[in-house]
């Protein structure tokens, strides 16, 4: 049975946009507690200071990338992430703040600046990656200012997310201090997609 609700514009991370949920089978055999999606989210939303690490593979038509990957954030405008080959080879860090961010690779050691991330890596680097909405999906929760549809698992989290032109797959989770956190996710749109395996998420305090 498919069913369409708005949730109150209260919420800090869920915005007046409609999400029409389907139950779906839980992607894995992970336990879970059974808690509401409207709790999970308000959950969710206080994870906002974070350090995570794992692994990224990129495809674009017949072009691949992969690399190790270290995110610390602080706030939603206060990041860095870091993506980097074996050894520390090829290292790209983007790093943002308030109204600025930055990215430095190997070809342009000096930092490179602009006001959009997304744009800045796809001058830079030719990736589509869409940075300002990871910071919500990487927690399996819909970004504010877009439209969503979406697809619970018997837990109540995210299965399947659709949002601002993108599929995103929330294959694993793992739990980290009571809160069900994705470890991995899948993320496509037309000719580029992403694969992000967490392997390690801690908190900090800001």
């Amino acid at each position: 049975m498919k069913f369409t609700y708005c949730l109150p514009i209260g919420l800090t991370l869920v915005l007046s946009a409609c999400t029409s949920i389907t139950p779906v089978a839980p992607p894995t055999a992970t336990v879970a507690k059974p808690v509401s999606w409207s709790q999970r989210q308000q959950q969710l939303s206080t994870v906002t200071a974070w350090n995570l690490q794992g692994a990224i593979g990129m495809q674009q038509n017949d072009k691949h990338w992969s690399a190790s990957i270290n995110w610390q954030q602080e706030q939603a405008s206060n990041y860095t992430i870091r993506l980097f080959g074996p050894f520390g080879a090829g290292a790209t860090v983007l790093q943002g703040q308030p109204g600025q961010v930055s990215l430095v690779t190997n070809d342009h050691p000096q930092p490179v600046i602009s006001t959009n991330p997304e744009s800045l890596i796809a001058k830079e680097t030719g990736w589509n990656l869409p940075v300002s909405n990871l910071y919500y999906w990487v927690r399996s929760i819909p970004a504010p200012g877009a439209p969503s549809s979406i697809t619970l698992d018997q837990a109540n989290r995210l299965s399947t997310l659709q949002q601002a032109g993108w599929q995103i797959n929330y294959l694993d989770y793992t739990t980290v201090n009571g809160l069900d956190l994705p470890s991995t996710i899948r993320l496509n749109s037309p000719n580029f997609s992403i694969k992000l395996v967490i392997k390690e998420w801690s908190f900090t305090h800001k």
